[in-house]
């Protein structure tokens, strides 16, 4: 009786929890298929045979990719974890991450003229990769771009250009990529070209508008300019691929890579309970990971999704409970990381540089088609701490109720496009959402492609778009604007804007009012500093009279050199306004308690901030005279909370100051064992006004690199630029005893310095 309730209680703890013996798979560019993959000494080799293994994975397993290996291929995920037992795709070994690529290596180049060489392979090309650079495919023109002279009757199915002579059919089969709408390029085959008339394969989205631009690729003939290629189908799964060269660049020396296969991790099943960490996924046409069914607790964690045609992650449909942390984003045409019907997301800790920044690449058709991170349709997620560097449209657009954004940082957003913003939401389903403590840098908008008698900037640092309501922004950093700091568009209401800093944009905060009603916005406890007088405070555009969105109250408004910096444009008419005008004009009992300065004790501003989750003390200069924004003198020191600016004012310029600003930190390392691979944390340093290198140092127990992939140093020096400095800097943990390590990265430059604070535990 005793053995048989034993008996019972192991088969009712198996059924219920479903423990089974885990293993670990390994794959490695030594390995054989024959092998049984079980251990590091017999090792499979290729991801077709993970494919065909895939059915007998089960929870708890691993597979484990070879570091410093270079793998091709696309592995079809089947299988998921549970709660207990999460399925793990990982690596093993020492050195850099293992890499997962869509591309094979090109050989066997002949030349065919003019410098254009030629290679025959065994397999489509999609894209092409040169010493790790996408390579461009053969356009014309090969700058700028060509003009709609005028849209056939259906404005989605073509145009013509009447500058256009060549004989009819030339272009048939190219593709033409369009600017069809501020905030899209679209792309499609010509499916006929007819004394200068297109028409297309594939209708566009948005009606494409005469006088707006276009430019045509994918034709042999047009391939004249070095890092141009073509891909010429001569048979089912074969073809010729052509390549201009630089001219100094021997052919059979370069890395030529092309790409072969859409995706890196696929699934079309639902899955649960999944951890992908420590992997490189490269040059995919499609996207790197794209999950298509239901998707619980997927943990992304230490990867870089490098060229990816279109999206670096792509999680349709719904979506709940996933992490994307500490990652790297570099180069991907269309969005970095696509997630539709979120609940409960985090993305955190990662690094976004150089996204949807090929005008006409990426996706086609969408509102999103050259942005960050777009969360759709989603709530309850949180966004932080990640570094966005250089993207063609929005930064982040987070569309959906109850998400928070919170200590992003954003440099150099809609660089390509126009009408978006930095971090931007839509509708009336965004809601209750929490928007704080991020900065933003750079958001200026281009109007390349467009109409430019018709149209105008329209790029802001932060946007609440159509019907956004029951948000609270606040504490953010906001400059470099093309429209304004923060946008709020037709029917935007109960939303609460304070405790922003907006400086150097070109209106510090605008309103739209289009047929739906705006109001009932809160605008209190902010600064708006201009420095000259084409740096607007606010604007307010209406159809209608007595336009009032919200009420202001204590804000700062700030210009030493001009007063007139309110605009209300009614019907098309503009008014500048005082400050005194301003009051009277939105009612004053919907402005109360601001303050408007101006004048000489106000020429000089001084912008401190604070980057990072630890407080900072900041050294004043003693050749100068400081006081805050409230009239209160300032003697050699302030302390700046975290994530967190303050403005002070000089007796004198201090532009020529140097600055040194941190981004991210303190960098905890957790509990190590000594020789553990683990993966690399970083921090930004920005330099302004730098004379001299800055030298940066590790304590004992730290390395750092100024790449990821190393090598890493105990100490690198950064030279800057016309005195500028932005750089992204990479931490190791390496120690060589059994201890807690706790110390400071020292930063320095002539008399300026700062510290990062790191930690880590290898006992």
């Amino acid at each position: 009786m005793y053995l048989f309730i034993i008996f019972l209680f192991h088969l009712i703890f198996f059924l219920n929890y479903g423990i089974v013996r885990a293993e670990n798979y390994y794959i490695s560019n030594s390995g054989n298929d024959r092998n049984e993959g079980l251990s590091p000494v017999y090792p499979w080799r290729s991801i077709e045979k993970l494919n065909s293994f895939m059915p007998n994975l089960k929870p708890g397993d691993a597979v484990y990719f070879e570091r410093g290996g270079y793998f091709t291929g696309q592995i079809n995920l089947t299988s998921s974890g549970n709660e207990r037992f999460p399925l793990t795709i990982g690596a093993y070994g020492k050195g850099n991450n293992p890499v997962i690529s869509a591309a094979i290596p090109i050989e066997g180049w002949t030349l065919y003229k003019d410098n254009i060489y030629k290679a025959e392979v065994n397999f489509e090309v999609k894209n092409l990769f040169v010493n790790g650079k996408q390579m461009t495919i053969a356009r014309y023109p090969n700058t700028g771009m060509l003009t709609i002279s005028k849209t056939l009757p259906d404005p989605h199915r073509g145009f013509t250009d009447k500058s256009l002579n060549q004989q009819d059919g030339y272009w048939n089969g190219s593709t033409v990529r369009v600017r069809s709408i501020n905030w899209a390029y679209e792309y499609s085959t010509i499916k006929n070209f007819s004394k200068g008339t297109f028409v297309f394969s594939d209708k566009t989205v948005f009606p494409l508008q005469t006088g707006w631009g276009y430019y045509l690729d994918n034709k042999l003939s047009i391939l004249d300019t070095a890092g141009e290629w073509f891909f010429k189908k001569t048979e089912k799964g074969k073809g010729i691929l052509y390549f201009k060269p630089e001219p100094n660049q021997d052919i059979n020396k370069v890395i030529a890579e092309a790409c072969i296969y859409d995706y890196a991790i696929f699934s079309k099943l639902n899955l649960n309970n999944l951890v992908i960490k420590d992997i490189d996924i490269k040059f995919q046409f499609e996207n790197g990971i794209w999950f298509t069914g239901l998707k619980d607790n997927i943990q992304i964690s230490n990867c870089r999704f490098i060229g990816q045609f279109q999206i670096g992650i792509n999680f349709s449909n719904i979506t709940r409970n996933c992490k994307i942390n500490n990652c790297r984003f570099y180069g991907i045409n269309g969005k970095a990381i696509y997630i539709l019907e979120s609940f409960k997301t985090i993305i955190s800790n990662n690094i976004f540089t150089n996204t949807g920044m090929v005008a006409g690449y990426g996706t086609t058709g969408d509102a999103f088609g050259m942005s960050g991170i777009v969360i759709l349709n989603s709530d309850s997620n949180h966004l932080f701490k990640n570094l966005l560097v250089n993207t063609g449209h929005d930064g982040i657009n987070s569309i959906g109720n109850n998400n928070v954004l919170e200590k992003n940082i954003l440099f150099n957003s809609m660089l390509l496009l126009n009408d978006g913003s930095a971090i931007k939401c839509y509708g009336d389903n965004s809601s209750y959402s929490t928007w704080r403590y991020n900065f933003i840098f750079n958001s200026p908008g281009n109007l390349e492609g467009t109409n430019k008698t018709y149209n105008h900037v329209a790029a802001s640092g932060i946007y609440l778009d159509d019907k956004t309501n029951n948000l609270k922004v606040y504490g953010n950093t906001i400059t470099g604007c093309g429209l304004s700091g923060i946008n709020l568009n037709n029917g935007c209401s109960a939303n609460r804007i304070y405790d922003n800093f907006c400086f150097g944009n070109a209106v510090g905060l605008n309103f739209y009012q289009g047929a739906d009603e705006m109001k009932n916005n809160n605008i209190n406890d902010n600064i708006f500093l201009g420095r000259n007088e084409y740096q607007y405070f606010i604007q307010l555009i209406t159809r209608n009279a007595n336009f009032h969105p919200g009420k202001f109250f204590n804000n700062y408004f700030v210009n030493p050199n001009s007063e007139d910096l309110f605009i209300i444009e009614n019907k098309s008419k503009k008014n500048l306004l005082s400050f005194s005008q301003w009051k009277n004009e939105i009612n004053p009992a919907m402005e109360n308690n601001s303050v408007f300065l101006t004048g000489k004790n106000f020429m000089h501003p001084k912008i401190l901030m604070n980057m990072t989750e630890d407080s900072s003390n900041v050294l004043l200069e003693p050749e100068f005279s400081f006081k805050d924004i409230s009239g209160n003198s300032l003697f050699g020191s302030t302390k700046l909370p975290p994530w967190s600016t303050e403005i002070l004012f000089a007796d004198k310029n201090t532009d020529d100051s140097p600055e040194i600003y941190l981004i991210n930190g303190p960098l905890y390392f957790g509990n190590i064992k000594r020789e553990a691979t683990q993966g690399k944390l970083w921090f930004g340093v920005i330099g302004e006004n730098i004379k001299e290198y800055v030298s940066v140092t590790a304590p004992e127990g730290f390395k750092i690199s100024k790449n990821e992939e190393g090598p890493f140093y105990e100490n690198v020096n950064l030279i800057p630029g016309s005195g500028k400095v932005f750089t992204v800097l990479f931490v190791k943990f390496d120690p060589e005893e059994e201890k807690n390590y706790y110390n400071f990265i020292k930063i320095s430059s002539g008399k300026v310095g700062k510290s990062v604070k790191v930690t880590g535990s290898s006992r």
